[in-house]
C-alpha cells in the first residue's frame, strides 16, 4: 500500500536532445555525500528555479534602477569635458602644424600668400611724379 503523503512524477529524457543528455549526465554523476538521492537533487533544483525565475537583473544589487538627475549631470559634465579637451587638442595641433612649417590652413575667398622666392617687379618710373618729388624736396 502506497503512502498517502507522497506524489510520484516521472521524468522522461530524450537522448537525442543534447540538453537532456547533459541533464542525464549530471543526475547520474551526483555525489552521494552531497545529495542523498536523485530525488533530493531534483527537488532542490526546482525549488531554486522557482525562487529565482524572473529575478535576474543586470544591475548591481542595492543600486538604483533608473538614472537620477545627479547621474545625468555627471554624464553631461563628462561629455562637455571630453568635447572641450578634444577641441583644445585640435586647436593645438593646428597651431603646432603652422609653426613647424606645415602647410598653412588657407581660408576660402582669400588669395594665397605670395611666394617669397619671387621678388615683385619695381614699378615703372613716372617722370611727372619724379619731377614733383624733386621740386618738393628742393623747396625744403
Amino acid at each position: 500500500m502506497a503512502k498517502e503523503n507522497i506524489i510520484r512524477h516521472n521524468l522522461r529524457l530524450n537522448m537525442d536532445n543534447k540538453h537532456h543528455v547533459m541533464i542525464n549526465k549530471v543526475i547520474m554523476s551526483l555525489d552521494p555525500n552531497i545529495y542523498k538521492s536523485r530525488n533530493h537533487f531534483i527537488v532542490d533544483a526546482l525549488d531554486f528555479y522557482i525562487e529565482n525565475v524572473g529575478k535576474e537583473s543586470l544591475s548591481i544589487p542595492g543600486s538604483p534602477r533608473y538614472l537620477t538627475r545627479e547621474d545625468l549631470t555627471d554624464i553631461k559634465r563628462d561629455i562637455v569635458d571630453t568635447a572641450v579637451n578634444e577641441a583644445k587638442n585640435e586647436f593645438i595641433k593646428l597651431l603646432m602644424g603652422t609653426s613647424y612649417n606645415a602647410p598653412p590652413f588657407i581660408q576660402p575667398n582669400r588669395p594665397p600668400a605670395p611666394n617669397k622666392a619671387e621678388e615683385p617687379e619695381p614699378p615703372d618710373e613716372d617722370e611727372v611724379i619724379i619731377g614733383n618729388a624733386m621740386k618738393w624736396y628742393s623747396e625744403d
